[in-house]
């Protein structure tokens, strides 16, 4: 017989976080006290090789060689003194999740190609790997603690397989790629949802034989965990545009209306190699977004009417012009080099429109409502018709990141009741939020690049049994020293389902 508790959610300012959430203060940790260890989330290292860490020469814009243009390379300090920190609390944490974009395939100017030396995609990812060996081995050094460590797709490291994974880290990194419970189906390419099976008990002091299985035994389906990407017009896996330009060879096992390229590069690749250009000026903020640089119209209608291709059109010609027109690039280049995922050569940035057809033509009228339809089905979006991943919000949600993170409701809350935790990344904004009256719980876990105050941010899930219920504590955090760890936000219990046999 099945005893089922009813699911109880309530919102407690934990006396493990003392300071006023938002402030710099000490963490207290381990967050709560419990029989189990926590899982930790991260996210968006951004790691890049040895060119954007310590600069390169520049084609054509002398005037920026050897500036580095790395993101990271200001927070690789404190990420190693993080590693430190959690070697030094093993005793109270089960695992490391890297929730996307550990390394960065797309940090590179639209002056160089993105492999470029390094002879193919699967050297160039080692090459990033090989100028971050410290942090590399500090993730070893992680596992031979006895903590797992869980790897998922980003956007920026969507091409790294995980043969990569194993060449780099041998066997201390899981790298999953796959989006059911049973980790058994293989999602497409440059995707991954993660969701953990259990959380592992503390060494226990005393004799007692109980086998009861709890919960915490088995969590398969409560707690979710993904990149968010592919909800993202201009991030997600892009199976239908740039396809015909590609030089990959064709592979029978992935068509998409009978052609067999496998290009997934999305629009936003190319905008992201613009900004990098634009971050030769040598003052790097990832946080920068496409909004913020006012590449968008003026007018804020405009912006809220994304709605049609030709207005997708205008925000990449503006991209494009306001980097021309801040003297970021040179004035004459009006061209981009790629070499990644079977691209070869020279191109116009006008070749990167997402089209369906014809991607040659700058006038080309692509059928994009329909197409982001096809490529959301082929991302496994559970529910592609919905209102907040229309082509309009997902077109816009680089300006309203909110919408992005609404996912979360609509792709697990909406549609399984098991699931009752969700963990994003991407956005670079870190987040925590109640859902369905605070019956469910999504959190953010920001980024270790941006040189801003939502930069240097973990998650910590906790489980724990208080009053014969089964509870689970989220604490969203900033990492500024080993001593000074800040309470993004305050921190949430809920109460878990408890099924017994």
């Amino acid at each position: 017989m099945k005893l089922f508790i009813p699911l109880i959610v309530s919102i407690l300012l934990m006396t493990a976080c003392t300071f006023t959430p938002g402030t710099k203060g000490t963490g207290v940790f381990p967050p709560v006290d419990s029989n189990y260890k926590s899982i930790l989330v991260i996210s968006d290292l951004h790691m890049t090789d040895k060119r954007a860490l310590n600069g390169t020469t520049i084609p054509d814009s002398p005037q920026y060689n050897n500036i580095p243009f790395s993101g990271f390379r200001e927070n690789k300090a404190k990420m190693l003194e993080f590693i430190d920190w959690v070697i030094e609390n093993k005793d109270w944490i089960s695992e490391i999740v890297i929730n996307g974009d550990l390394f960065d395939e797309w940090a590179v100017p639209m002056q160089l190609n993105v492999i470029d030396s390094y002879q193919n995609e699967n050297t160039f990812v080692k090459a990033i790997a090989s100028a971050n060996q410290d942090i590399i081995q500090g993730f070893k050094d992680i596992f031979q603690e006895g903590i797992k460590i869980t790897s998922i797709p980003g956007n920026h490291d969507m091409g790294v397989t995980k043969e990569d994974y194993q060449e780099i880290f041998g066997d201390s990194v899981n790298y999953v790629t796959t989006y059911d419970k049973a980790a058994s189906i293989e999602d497409t390419k440059g995707l991954g949802t993660y969701y953990p099976q259990s959380f592992a008990k503390k060494s226990q002091t005393d004799n007692s034989s109980s086998q009861e299985k709890t919960l915490f035994d088995d969590i398969t389906g409560i707690i979710a965990i993904e990149h968010g990407h592919r909800y993202d017009f201009w991030n997600c896996p892009d199976l239908y545009s740039n396809r015909s330009a590609s030089n990959l060879e064709l592979c029978d096992g992935n068509q998409v209306d009978g052609i067999t390229n496998e290009t997934i590069l999305p629009i936003g690749f190319y905008v992201n190699r613009m900004i990098v250009s634009q971050n030769l000026k040598g003052n790097y903020s990832s946080s920068r977004s496409i909004a913020n640089m006012d590449l968008y119209v003026t007018n804020e209608d405009s912006v809220y009417t994304l709605q049609t291709g030709d207005k997708i059109h205008s925000v990449y010609k503006n991209c494009w012009t306001a980097l021309k027109t801040a003297n970021y690039i040179n004035s004459d280049i009006n061209y981009l080099y790629n070499d990644l995922d079977g691209f070869n050569g020279k191109y116009l940035t006008a070749d990167y429109m997402p089209a369906k057809i014809d991607i040659r033509s700058i006038y080309v009228k692509a059928e994009y409502e329909s197409t982001w339809e096809a490529i959301k089905r082929l991302n496994n979006v559970a529910d592609p018709y919905a209102d907040n991943l229309s082509y309009y919000n997902s077109a816009t949600n680089m300006i309203f990141k909110s919408k992005l993170d609404e996912a979360a409701k609509t792709q697990y809350f909406d549609l399984d009741s098991q699931v009752q935790l969700v963990v994003f990344g991407h956005t670079h904004l870190p987040k925590l939020q109640t859902y369905n009256d605070k019956n469910h719980i999504y959190t953010n876990s920001g980024t270790w690049v941006d040189d801003t105050k939502n930069g240097s941010t973990f998650v910590v899930i906790t489980p724990y049994v208080e009053n014969e219920e089964n509870k689970l504590l989220v604490g969203n955090y900033n990492f500024n020293s080993k001593d000074d760890i800040a309470c993004n936000f305050k921190s949430l219990t809920a109460v878990l389902p408890l099924t017994r046999e």
